[in-house]
């Protein structure tokens, strides 16, 4: 397994105040047994507030969910989690996972390729500030 082969996306939807991850396999051999954990700017509030997964493990704003028993993850295929609790409204597309990876069920670590997060499914811009208008200071 190389990094390639796996991507994480992420969308926050503002209306709804929910985060969906969607670990995307674009490799050649199917997974099972796995973890995925990840680093960000946000916490996820509670176990509870986790569909599609368990959050077995966390210490600030890492992050470490186990898919549902028997969990298959076919080359092609995606796993997909909800969070309806997270720490803060996540306003820009740098807000989502900064680094994530896989723990595979003999403890080797397969790196994931996380993309910027989306807001409403719509891709975020960097948007350069612009200089103020008028004479500069002499």
């Amino acid at each position: 397994m190389s990094p390639s082969d796996f991507r994480l996306d992420s969308d926050w939807n503002p209306e709804a105040k929910r985060l969906t991850l969607t670990l995307v396999s674009q490799g050649r051999e199917p997974l099972s047994g796995f973890r995925l954990a990840f680093t960000s700017l946000f916490r996820i509030k509670g176990a509870e507030s986790v569909e599609g997964g368990t959050l077995v493990e966390q210490l600030s704003n890492f992050h470490v969910i186990a898919p549902p028993d028997g969990v298959l993850l076919a080359p092609g295929a995606t796993w997909t989690v909800t969070a309806d609790k997270v720490s803060h409204d996540l306003r820009h597309y740098t807000y989502g996972p900064k680094t994530a990876w896989l723990i595979l069920a003999d403890g080797r670590k397969v790196v994931v390729d996380p993309a910027p997060m989306t807001r409403g499914g719509v891709p975020g811009t960097p948007s350069p500030a612009l200089a103020p208008a008028g004479p500069l200071p002499a």
